[in-house]
């Protein structure tokens, strides 16, 4: 598990660089805060999603207060001492990785067994391809949102930007 740097000089002097042994084929990145009710179930299903695949699972962890951090288990943990939000825990755990490919994945999230594997095939086979997401389906079986579908302000926002700099 490691802690957030703190800065101070003898902490800095005891602070060692991590040395990671060569790239695997995939990162699985998740982000966690006061996840306990629910992370249990998304590590769980990860083997069986990597299917064969070399893989390591980075977990950055925004000041969880409710136990998260007792479930993490054998995974590499980056403790935050404050919540710095997704995205700042997504790029400091994508800092971290090592795989060829990274998987970004939710902690209230389970993986259908060789759903990774299936997305690191079609990203081998696609060299052009730089992203592929998947489709969530919720636990009755209807298909979720996925990425493209966003909040009607933000549509808003993003056709204006888009025809600014079609104007531009």
């Amino acid at each position: 598990m490691f802690e957030d740097r703190v800065d101070t000089p003898a902490m800095a002097q005891a602070t060692q660089p991590v040395v990671y042994p060569a790239v695997l084929d995939i990162s699985i990145l998740i982000v966690t805060w006061n996840s306990e009710r629910f992370i249990d179930r998304c590590l769980q299903s990860i083997s069986a999603a990597c299917n064969g695949l070399s893989y390591e699972v980075v977990i950055h962890d925004n000041a969880s207060g409710d136990g998260t951090l007792a479930h993490l288990g054998d995974t590499h943990v980056i403790r935050s001492a404050s919540n710095r939000g997704f995205a700042a825990g997504m790029n400091r755990a994508f800092d971290a990785s090592r795989g060829r490919y990274v998987f970004l994945l939710n902690p209230d999230c389970e993986l259908a067994p060789g759903a990774v594997a299936v997305v690191f095939d079609f990203l081998e086979q696609h060299p052009h391809v730089a992203a592929a997401a998947h489709t969530a389906v919720r636990r009755r079986g209807r298909i979720g949102a996925r990425g493209g579908q966003w909040p009607h302000a933000g549509n808003h926002l993003v056709r204006h930007a888009i025809d600014l700099q079609h104007v531009v």
